[in-house]
């Protein structure tokens, strides 16, 4: 299967996804406002043709299985005579449709059951998934209620019962893509292998105490620089930390690990303000605008680890953690560094891939930087099911919000003409967005183009 194929499957597959509770609305009101004899085969055709656009794509939902039967099984009914009461069945099938969606909805919150599929493009956290349940499971007895014979039918319980099947599929929506409660909100305050990791206060002594803990570990990893051009003292650093910072435009996040009271690594996040600009544009003298129009960018800053503790993995496991949360929350496509190039090969291990940036350099410090990036879209697209081996850094993070990301990445990026949707940029790609207007070396100068950016 070509990259091509694979990117229209797993949009084709999300998009049926999405569809099912529309699907399942139209149904119901197809059933209660036209007469049963025409009614029921043009909803069994409906699902008729979904089971067989799933079946295309590699999936089989257990809900377009079912009602697809059912309205199939009551079809077959009136068509052999077995209801002549037509007005009577018109109210049952719709009440037996809701009771299916009941059941399937009671089995998925309680055994975890996928209602839409088991491909990786309807994964859901089980904890989504039984928001979701919760609601068919509110709204189909009472359009099951007003199909009971001692209510009178009448064109007004028919148009509440469509409106209940509407709400349904509406609240599915707002769970899919905007709002569960806590389940999409980013923990400030977390607790990975023992150590404590928490976004600090914009408060000027919590803001100085990170730049004094980021300054000491500089000092002591640029002064084992051998490539370092200038030495600075733990004081020139601090003082040069706080002056650039104060300069910054951008709004940013502070993150600090903490083994009991004592602070042993740290990491911002910055992302755009009012004039959208990164301190990394600055910085290389570039401007990332061309990026920004195939999604939003933020900029990882003064990540630190102290010394005793860079082989605690748990460490920058939390510390990513953090920094990917703020991406996740802010639908962020791709995630920049302008990093030492003595950690270079460790972001690596994140996912973060050197930028050549027509060769342009910054030093900080007195020690060279590397801008590195991370497609974060990219990622999410190609494994937006799978669930953590613990030694990843990405699979700390907050499950539901990776969920609600990768739908509103869908919505947003798969099916654009104009221009190519954010994950199916490449590393060159992305480098030749952050420096537009220099051109690119050819082809055959990729390999080389690569090494130095790996140096």
């Amino acid at each position: 299967m070509t990259t091509q194929e694979s990117k229209r499957r797993s949009v084709s597959i999300f998009l049926f996804a999405e569809a099912a509770p529309a699907i399942f609305a139209v149904a119901i009101g197809v059933v209660l406002l036209l007469p049963a004899g025409a009614a029921l085969p043009i909803c069994a055709s409906l699902y008729a043709i979904v089971v067989l656009g799933e079946a295309r794509h590699g999936t089989y939902a257990l809900q377009s299985l079912v009602l697809g039967g059912y309205f199939a099984g009551c079809a077959l009914a009136v068509a052999f005579g077995m209801f002549p009461d037509e007005p009577e069945l018109q109210r049952y099938a719709a009440a037996g449709g809701a009771a299916a969606v009941f059941f399937l909805s009671l089995g998925s919150m309680v055994r975890g059951t996928p209602l839409h599929g088991r491909c990786a493009e309807v994964w859901e956290p089980r904890a989504v998934r039984r928001a979701k349940a919760g609601v068919w499971l509110a709204v189909c007895p009472p359009i099951i209620v007003l199909s009971l014979p001692w209510v009178s039918a009448s064109w007004v319980v028919a148009g509440v019962q469509c409106g209940l099947a509407l709400l349904g599929t509406v609240a599915a929506g707002v769970i899919d893509f905007g709002y569960c409660g806590r389940r999409y909100r980013r923990r400030k305050e977390f607790v990975l292998g023992g150590f404590t990791f928490r976004e600090i206060e914009r408060e000027d002594a919590m803001i100085a105490r990170f730049f004094g803990s980021y300054a000491d570990e500089m000092f002591a990893a640029v002064s084992r620089d051998r490539r370092a051009r200038v030495r600075y003292s733990r004081s020139e650093i601090f003082e040069e930390v706080s002056r650039t910072e104060r300069a910054v435009t951008a709004r940013v996040l502070h993150f600090n690990a903490y083994d009991g009271d004592k602070i042993v690594g740290g990491v911002a996040v910055a992302l755009d303000g009012p004039d959208r600009r990164l301190p990394v544009e600055k910085s290389l003298g570039v401007t990332f605008d061309p990026l920004r129009r195939h999604g939003r960018i933020i900029e990882v800053r003064r990540l630190s680890v102290d010394a005793s503790y860079r082989f605690q993995q748990d460490i920058i496991r939390g510390l990513f953690k953090c920094a990917i949360e703020v991406a996740l929350e802010n639908d962020v496509s791709f995630m920049v560094d302008l990093a030492f190039h003595f950690v270079v090969n460790l972001l690596r291990k994140a996912g973060f891939e050197a930028l050549y940036v027509g060769g342009r350099e910054a030093v900080e410090f007195g020690s060279p930087t590397q801008l590195i990036a991370l497609n974060l879209a990219a990622r999410e697209y190609t494994s937006p099911q799978v669930v953590a081996p613990q030694d990843t850094p990405r699979y700390a993070v907050n499950q539901c919000l990776r969920y609600r990301y990768y739908r509103r990445a869908m919505i947003r990026q798969a099916w654009l003409s104009e221009r190519r949707p954010a994950w199916s940029l490449s590393s060159g790609d992305m480098d030749d967005l952050c420096v537009p207007n220099e051109g690119r070396p050819s082809t055959s100068g990729d390999a080389e183009r690569r090494e130095i950016a790996r140096r």
